[in-house]
């Protein structure tokens, strides 16, 4: 299959993505990698590697780097919704909040794959099969002009 096809699950997210109205009222420049330049901030990049598994399943790595700018980050002291917001924002969509116990967490995480998966499959073009946090899991990136952090998942995903 073509890299147009690989492409396909994270054209899928990001529009899921833009229409959750929590993660597009904090994020509101959201991306998909390869398709030109992002100046704005905050943004979300997604970007994502692909190998074939089976006949039509793919299983590789999605990658969800946000990027604010540092004078963003100290004006959100004023008015301005800061960069930890929009990855909680962003992590919560994805794995679920913090319980206040472990198996509170597990629960939320488990109710949140599960509802991105049917959100997926609802769309009709891919079936996410199963995903969690990569071993790159999440990470704060060193800030010149921007705050940086990447949140990765492992993930496996078949064409519908």
């Amino acid at each position: 299959m073509s890299a147009l096809n690989d492409r396909l699950l994270i054209d899928e997210l990001a529009a899921i993505l833009r229409l959750d109205s929590r993660v597009a009222a904090l994020i509101p420049h959201l991306h998909v990698a390869g398709s030109g330049e992002v100046t704005a901030r905050p943004s979300l990049v997604l970007a994502g590697s692909f190998k074939t598994y089976r006949v039509t399943h793919r299983m590789g790595v999605v990658v969800f780097t946000l990027r604010s700018r540092v004078c963003d980050e100290e004006a959100a002291a004023v008015n301005v919704v800061g960069h930890q917001a929009q990855f909680d924002a962003l992590h919560e969509k994805l794995l679920g909040g913090k319980g206040v116990t472990t198996a509170a967490t597990l629960a939320a995480r488990e109710a949140a794959k599960a509802a991105l998966k049917l959100e997926l499959l609802n769309r009709g073009k891919v079936s996410l099969i199963d995903y969690g946090l990569a071993p790159e899991g999440v990470r704060q990136l060193d800030a010149t002009e921007d705050l940086r952090s990447t949140l990765s998942l492992a993930v496996c995903w078949a064409f519908v």
